[in-house]
């Protein structure tokens, strides 16, 4: 039996752009695009018509942008995952993208060569953001902060595993603490390197580990 296809909703208002995106998309045999949209207005429609598991959305749109598709999302039963498409590096459109929901922050100059890789990594509940703009979630953090010295054993584990993107729930058991000690280690950590917001953790952990060779 062929496995169900990822079914895609694409929004950008530039029509070649998309076309591109479309043809990358259709090449690969994981993903379907069964809605194209030219604003956020019409994004929201196919969306909540289609009910599509990924709507990839361009971050600049007439009538509503990417952003305020988000907010909107929010109060939707059952949003599909986001990822946003952007021409921008701006760290404050990047933590609003992460605020408001989106699992994937794809910049335009490399998005056909990333699309597939971040739409596999979104598909099973990770967070995908493009390399040439992660690294401003821990801007500022690495030249103060360049070892774990500062970490106890346990938190040092739970950092290792947060690297490895484990959700709390899977370092709980493999740990064997409770959710509630996963999360206040984890908060006891963002303290102690600086890093706010839902996801500057795994991102700040992902990069130290890629960097140093810390796993």
């Amino acid at each position: 039996m062929l496995k169900e296809k990822v079914t895609i909703v694409l929004a950008d208002d530039h029509p070649i752009f998309r076309r591109g995106l479309v043809d990358t998309l259709e090449d690969a045999e994981a993903y379907h695009v069964v809605g194209e949209a030219g604003d956020g207005n019409e994004a929201i429609a196919l969306i909540t018509r289609l009910k599509p598991h990924i709507a990839i959305l361009d971050i600049s749109m007439p009538q509503r942008d990417g952003l305020d598709v988000l907010v909107k999302a929010q109060h939707w039963a059952s949003p599909p995952i986001f990822v946003i498409l952007t021409l921008y590096d701006d760290e404050s459109y990047l933590k609003k993208a992460l605020e408001y929901g989106a699992k994937g922050y794809l910049l335009k100059d490399n998005a056909e060569t990333e699309l597939i890789t971040c739409l596999d990594m979104v598909s099973i509940g990770k967070t995908y953001l493009s390399p040439g703009v992660a690294w401003r979630l821990v801007e500022g953090t690495e030249q103060s902060h360049d070892s774990l010295e500062q970490l106890s054993t346990a938190e040092r584990r739970i950092f290792t595993l947060v690297s490895e993107f484990k959700t709390n729930a899977e370092i709980a058991e493999l740990l064997s603490v409770s959710i509630r000690t996963v999360q206040n280690h984890r908060s006891n950590i963002c303290k102690k390197f600086g890093l706010s917001g839902a996801h500057a953790l795994t991102q700040f952990a992902a990069r130290f580990s890629d960097s140093t060779g810390a796993n």
